[in-house]
Protein backbone atom coordinates (compact mmCIF):
# COMPACT_ATOMS: atom_id res chain seq x y z
CA UNK A 1 0.00 0.00 0.00
CA UNK A 2 1.25 3.47 -0.97
CA UNK A 3 0.32 5.96 1.66
CA UNK A 4 0.94 9.53 -0.14
CA UNK A 5 0.28 11.55 -3.11
CA UNK A 6 0.80 11.01 -6.84
CA UNK A 7 3.96 12.41 -7.92
CA UNK A 8 4.83 14.59 -10.60
CA UNK A 9 7.92 14.52 -12.70
CA UNK A 10 8.90 16.28 -15.57
CA UNK A 11 12.05 16.08 -17.54
CA UNK A 12 14.12 17.20 -20.38
CA UNK A 13 17.43 15.84 -22.52
CA UNK A 14 19.57 17.11 -25.40
CA UNK A 15 22.24 15.53 -26.38
CA UNK A 16 24.56 16.50 -30.01
CA UNK A 17 28.22 14.83 -30.97
CA UNK A 18 30.27 15.53 -33.62
CA UNK A 19 33.19 13.32 -34.91
CA UNK A 20 35.94 14.36 -37.41
CA UNK A 21 38.73 11.98 -38.71
CA UNK A 22 41.61 12.60 -41.19
CA UNK A 23 44.15 10.24 -42.65
CA UNK A 24 47.60 11.36 -42.72
CA UNK A 25 49.15 8.05 -43.70
CA UNK A 26 47.98 4.60 -44.46
CA UNK A 27 48.85 3.93 -40.77
CA UNK A 28 48.41 6.92 -39.32
CA UNK A 29 45.03 8.65 -38.49
CA UNK A 30 43.82 11.62 -36.60
CA UNK A 31 40.19 10.87 -34.31
CA UNK A 32 38.21 13.87 -32.67
CA UNK A 33 35.23 13.65 -31.00
CA UNK A 34 33.11 16.01 -29.38
CA UNK A 35 29.67 16.53 -27.16
CA UNK A 36 27.17 18.29 -25.28
CA UNK A 37 24.30 17.12 -23.50
CA UNK A 38 22.33 19.32 -21.43
CA UNK A 39 19.56 17.47 -18.98
CA UNK A 40 17.35 19.03 -16.75
CA UNK A 41 14.73 17.75 -14.26
CA UNK A 42 11.98 19.02 -12.08
CA UNK A 43 10.03 16.97 -9.18
CA UNK A 44 7.40 17.11 -6.80
CA UNK A 45 7.51 13.87 -4.47
CA UNK A 46 5.50 12.29 -1.34
CA UNK A 47 7.52 10.28 0.49
CA UNK A 48 5.17 6.50 1.44
CA UNK A 49 4.40 6.42 5.00
CA UNK A 50 6.79 5.82 7.63
CA UNK A 51 7.31 5.83 11.45
CA UNK A 52 10.36 7.72 12.30
CA UNK A 53 9.70 9.09 15.44
CA UNK A 54 10.05 5.64 16.47
CA UNK A 55 13.03 4.98 14.67
CA UNK A 56 12.99 3.01 11.37
CA UNK A 57 10.30 1.18 11.80
CA UNK A 58 7.28 0.78 13.78
CA UNK A 59 7.96 0.96 17.54
CA UNK A 60 5.79 -1.24 19.73
CA UNK A 61 2.06 0.48 20.21
CA UNK A 62 2.97 2.41 17.76
CA UNK A 63 1.12 1.92 14.41
CA UNK A 64 1.03 5.62 12.82
CA UNK A 65 2.78 6.03 9.30
CA UNK A 66 3.92 9.77 8.56
CA UNK A 67 4.19 11.02 5.21
CA UNK A 68 5.97 13.80 3.93
CA UNK A 69 6.51 15.89 1.15
CA UNK A 70 9.37 17.83 -1.25
CA UNK A 71 10.34 19.04 -4.20
CA UNK A 72 13.06 20.22 -6.09
CA UNK A 73 15.18 20.37 -9.66
CA UNK A 74 17.93 19.20 -11.49
CA UNK A 75 19.85 20.87 -14.39
CA UNK A 76 23.56 19.10 -16.25
CA UNK A 77 24.82 20.34 -18.33
CA UNK A 78 28.06 18.04 -19.22
CA UNK A 79 30.91 19.26 -22.31
CA UNK A 80 33.65 16.49 -23.46
CA UNK A 81 36.19 16.46 -25.99
CA UNK A 82 38.44 13.23 -27.30
CA UNK A 83 41.42 13.74 -28.99
CA UNK A 84 43.18 10.25 -30.46
CA UNK A 85 46.13 9.42 -32.98
CA UNK A 86 45.50 6.09 -34.15
CA UNK A 87 48.21 3.75 -35.97
CA UNK A 88 49.74 1.01 -36.67
CA UNK A 89 53.02 -1.03 -37.91
CA UNK A 90 53.95 -4.32 -39.23
CA UNK A 91 56.18 -6.45 -36.54
CA UNK A 92 56.53 -10.41 -36.52
CA UNK A 93 54.88 -10.58 -39.63
CA UNK A 94 51.46 -9.33 -38.20
CA UNK A 95 49.52 -6.37 -38.06
CA UNK A 96 50.27 -4.56 -34.59
CA UNK A 97 48.11 -1.38 -33.10
CA UNK A 98 48.68 1.73 -30.91
CA UNK A 99 46.40 4.48 -30.18
CA UNK A 100 47.32 7.65 -27.95
CA UNK A 101 45.02 10.31 -26.66
CA UNK A 102 43.86 13.31 -24.27
CA UNK A 103 40.51 13.78 -23.00
CA UNK A 104 38.40 16.93 -21.62
CA UNK A 105 35.62 16.56 -19.61
CA UNK A 106 33.59 19.69 -17.95
CA UNK A 107 30.46 19.31 -15.80
CA UNK A 108 28.16 21.46 -14.41
CA UNK A 109 25.29 20.37 -12.08
CA UNK A 110 23.09 21.69 -10.26
CA UNK A 111 20.57 20.21 -7.92
CA UNK A 112 18.06 22.03 -5.82
CA UNK A 113 15.54 21.01 -3.26
CA UNK A 114 13.32 22.32 -0.84
CA UNK A 115 10.98 20.39 2.38
CA UNK A 116 7.62 20.99 2.01
CA UNK A 117 6.58 19.06 5.60
CA UNK A 118 3.92 16.77 7.02
CA UNK A 119 1.60 16.20 4.51
CA UNK A 120 -0.36 13.76 6.78
CA UNK A 121 -0.74 11.02 9.12
CA UNK A 122 -2.33 7.55 9.37
CA UNK A 123 -3.33 4.20 11.92
CA UNK A 124 -2.04 1.12 9.64
CA UNK A 125 -4.46 -0.60 11.40
CA UNK A 126 -7.30 1.71 9.59
CA UNK A 127 -5.51 2.54 6.33
CA UNK A 128 -8.89 3.49 4.65
CA UNK A 129 -9.41 6.21 7.34
CA UNK A 130 -6.47 7.85 6.06
CA UNK A 131 -6.85 12.16 5.16
CA UNK A 132 -4.03 14.28 3.98
CA UNK A 133 -3.60 17.96 3.66
CA UNK A 134 -3.10 19.85 0.34
CA UNK A 135 1.13 19.85 -0.39
CA UNK A 136 2.38 23.43 -0.56
CA UNK A 137 4.96 23.25 -3.22
CA UNK A 138 5.85 27.01 -2.95
CA UNK A 139 9.00 27.16 -0.42
CA UNK A 140 11.60 28.59 -2.23
CA UNK A 141 14.24 26.13 -3.53
CA UNK A 142 17.79 25.91 -2.02
CA UNK A 143 21.13 24.14 -2.81
CA UNK A 144 21.75 20.99 -2.28
CA UNK A 145 24.31 19.86 -4.26
CA UNK A 146 25.56 23.02 -6.81
CA UNK A 147 29.18 22.07 -8.08
CA UNK A 148 31.68 22.05 -10.99
CA UNK A 149 33.71 19.17 -11.87
CA UNK A 150 36.93 19.14 -14.78
CA UNK A 151 38.30 15.96 -15.82
CA UNK A 152 41.36 15.77 -17.48
CA UNK A 153 42.55 12.50 -18.85
CA UNK A 154 45.95 10.98 -21.04
CA UNK A 155 46.54 7.63 -22.11
CA UNK A 156 48.03 5.20 -24.23
CA UNK A 157 47.24 1.74 -25.54
CA UNK A 158 48.49 -0.96 -27.80
CA UNK A 159 47.85 -4.36 -29.19
CA UNK A 160 50.65 -6.73 -29.73
CA UNK A 161 50.10 -10.18 -31.78
CA UNK A 162 53.66 -11.80 -30.90
CA UNK A 163 52.58 -14.97 -32.59
CA UNK A 164 49.62 -16.41 -34.81
CA UNK A 165 46.47 -16.63 -32.37
CA UNK A 166 47.77 -14.64 -29.32
CA UNK A 167 46.77 -10.93 -28.94
CA UNK A 168 48.46 -8.97 -25.93
CA UNK A 169 46.70 -5.57 -25.34
CA UNK A 170 48.21 -3.27 -22.25
CA UNK A 171 47.05 0.33 -21.38
CA UNK A 172 48.39 3.24 -19.77
CA UNK A 173 45.94 6.38 -17.95
CA UNK A 174 46.29 9.26 -15.93
CA UNK A 175 43.48 11.22 -14.73
CA UNK A 176 43.14 14.71 -13.50
CA UNK A 177 39.99 15.49 -11.27
CA UNK A 178 38.99 18.33 -9.21
CA UNK A 179 35.53 19.01 -8.43
CA UNK A 180 34.15 22.46 -6.68
CA UNK A 181 31.15 23.08 -4.53
CA UNK A 182 30.22 26.15 -6.37
CA UNK A 183 28.47 27.55 -3.30
CA UNK A 184 31.78 27.34 -0.74
CA UNK A 185 34.31 27.46 -3.58
CA UNK A 186 36.12 24.64 -1.94
CA UNK A 187 37.85 22.45 -4.32
CA UNK A 188 38.75 19.09 -4.01
CA UNK A 189 41.56 17.76 -6.82
CA UNK A 190 42.83 13.99 -7.18
CA UNK A 191 44.90 12.30 -9.76
CA UNK A 192 45.87 8.60 -10.24
CA UNK A 193 48.00 6.68 -12.91
CA UNK A 194 45.53 3.32 -13.83
CA UNK A 195 46.81 0.38 -15.92
CA UNK A 196 45.32 -2.31 -17.72
CA UNK A 197 46.96 -5.89 -19.38
CA UNK A 198 45.53 -8.61 -20.94
CA UNK A 199 45.97 -11.32 -23.56
CA UNK A 200 43.35 -13.77 -25.63
CA UNK A 201 44.77 -16.95 -27.24
CA UNK A 202 42.64 -18.11 -30.26
CA UNK A 203 41.90 -21.90 -29.15
CA UNK A 204 40.19 -22.89 -32.49
CA UNK A 205 38.50 -20.79 -34.65
CA UNK A 206 35.90 -18.36 -33.27
CA UNK A 207 36.68 -19.74 -29.48
CA UNK A 208 38.78 -17.32 -27.39
CA UNK A 209 40.22 -17.90 -23.70
CA UNK A 210 41.47 -14.77 -22.31
CA UNK A 211 42.79 -13.10 -19.20
CA UNK A 212 42.74 -9.75 -17.81
CA UNK A 213 43.91 -6.88 -14.99
CA UNK A 214 42.24 -3.61 -15.18
CA UNK A 215 42.48 -0.40 -12.36
CA UNK A 216 39.64 1.99 -12.47
CA UNK A 217 39.48 5.90 -11.56
CA UNK A 218 35.92 6.54 -11.23
CA UNK A 219 34.15 9.74 -10.78
CA UNK A 220 31.29 9.96 -8.34
CA UNK A 221 28.39 11.78 -8.04
CA UNK A 222 26.57 12.99 -4.39
CA UNK A 223 27.29 15.04 -1.64
CA UNK A 224 28.30 13.59 1.60
CA UNK A 225 26.45 15.28 4.87
CA UNK A 226 29.04 17.79 5.99
CA UNK A 227 28.16 19.01 2.34
CA UNK A 228 31.60 18.00 0.44
CA UNK A 229 31.34 16.19 -2.83
CA UNK A 230 32.45 12.72 -2.65
CA UNK A 231 35.63 11.41 -3.89
CA UNK A 232 36.38 9.55 -6.88
CA UNK A 233 36.18 5.52 -6.35
CA UNK A 234 38.93 2.91 -7.50
CA UNK A 235 38.72 -0.24 -8.01
CA UNK A 236 40.75 -3.20 -9.59
CA UNK A 237 39.68 -6.46 -11.26
CA UNK A 238 40.88 -9.80 -12.39
CA UNK A 239 39.11 -12.02 -15.29
CA UNK A 240 39.83 -15.44 -16.87
CA UNK A 241 37.65 -16.46 -19.36
CA UNK A 242 36.28 -18.23 -22.54
CA UNK A 243 34.46 -16.25 -25.39
CA UNK A 244 33.02 -17.79 -28.66
CA UNK A 245 30.96 -17.37 -31.27
CA UNK A 246 28.54 -19.79 -33.50
CA UNK A 247 26.98 -18.83 -36.84
CA UNK A 248 28.96 -16.05 -38.22
CA UNK A 249 29.02 -14.70 -34.69
CA UNK A 250 25.10 -14.04 -34.19
CA UNK A 251 25.05 -16.30 -31.37
CA UNK A 252 28.09 -14.96 -28.58
CA UNK A 253 28.73 -17.05 -25.36
CA UNK A 254 31.08 -16.05 -22.76
CA UNK A 255 32.19 -17.60 -19.27
CA UNK A 256 34.74 -16.19 -16.64
CA UNK A 257 35.26 -15.66 -13.25
CA UNK A 258 36.48 -12.62 -11.75
CA UNK A 259 37.53 -10.73 -8.43
CA UNK A 260 36.77 -7.02 -8.44
CA UNK A 261 37.63 -5.07 -5.37
CA UNK A 262 36.02 -1.73 -5.23
CA UNK A 263 37.20 0.96 -2.86
CA UNK A 264 35.66 4.55 -1.67
CA UNK A 265 32.21 3.54 -2.80
CA UNK A 266 29.45 5.81 -2.82
CA UNK A 267 26.94 4.37 -0.23
CA UNK A 268 23.31 6.11 0.80
CA UNK A 269 24.17 7.70 4.54
CA UNK A 270 22.08 5.35 6.96
CA UNK A 271 21.15 8.60 8.78
CA UNK A 272 18.91 9.70 5.94
CA UNK A 273 15.15 9.89 6.72
CA UNK A 274 12.23 10.36 3.97
CA UNK A 275 11.97 14.30 3.04
CA UNK A 276 15.54 15.03 4.10
CA UNK A 277 18.15 15.24 1.61
CA UNK A 278 19.79 11.92 0.47
CA UNK A 279 23.34 12.05 1.51
CA UNK A 280 25.89 9.52 0.55
CA UNK A 281 28.75 8.14 2.84
CA UNK A 282 31.87 6.29 1.23
CA UNK A 283 32.73 2.95 1.95
CA UNK A 284 36.19 1.75 2.95
CA UNK A 285 36.29 -1.07 0.43
CA UNK A 286 33.94 -3.96 -1.05
CA UNK A 287 34.88 -7.33 -2.96
CA UNK A 288 33.09 -9.22 -5.43
CA UNK A 289 34.17 -12.48 -6.65
CA UNK A 290 32.46 -14.89 -9.10
CA UNK A 291 31.43 -16.33 -12.10
CA UNK A 292 29.13 -14.95 -15.18
CA UNK A 293 27.92 -17.03 -17.97
CA UNK A 294 26.17 -15.74 -20.75
CA UNK A 295 24.81 -15.49 -24.06
CA UNK A 296 23.77 -13.23 -26.81
CA UNK A 297 21.69 -13.99 -29.65
CA UNK A 298 21.22 -11.50 -32.74
CA UNK A 299 17.94 -12.31 -34.58
CA UNK A 300 18.51 -11.57 -37.84
CA UNK A 301 15.53 -11.09 -40.72
CA UNK A 302 15.84 -11.21 -44.39
CA UNK A 303 12.99 -10.80 -46.38
CA UNK A 304 13.03 -11.80 -50.13
CA UNK A 305 11.36 -9.82 -52.45
CA UNK A 306 10.41 -11.50 -56.08
CA UNK A 307 9.54 -9.09 -58.76
CA UNK A 308 7.42 -11.17 -61.61
CA UNK A 309 7.68 -8.96 -64.76
CA UNK A 310 5.12 -10.51 -67.40
CA UNK A 311 5.25 -9.61 -71.35
CA UNK A 312 2.57 -9.76 -73.57
CA UNK A 313 4.17 -10.78 -76.90
CA UNK A 314 2.36 -10.32 -79.69
CA UNK A 315 4.06 -12.42 -83.20
CA UNK A 316 3.19 -10.90 -86.51
CA UNK A 317 3.15 -12.94 -89.24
Amino acid sequence: TFLGVPAKQVGEDVYVDAELQHEFLDDLKLVMRGSYQNSTFDYRNSQGGENYVAGRGFGPGDTMAYTYYSHGSRDTQVLYGDVQLVGGFNAFGQRQDWVIGASAQRTKFDSLWAFGGLLGAVDINDIDAAVYGVPDFSTPLSPFSVRKDRLYSVYAETNIRPVDRLTIVAGLRYDDYKVTNRVTGVSTPTDDVTFRIGASYELIDNLNAYVSYADSFIPQNGTTRSGDPIKPESATNYEIGLKGGLWDNRLTLTAAVFSLTRRNVATADPNNVPGQPAYVVATGEQKHEGFEIGASLVAVLVVELLEVVEVDQQQRH
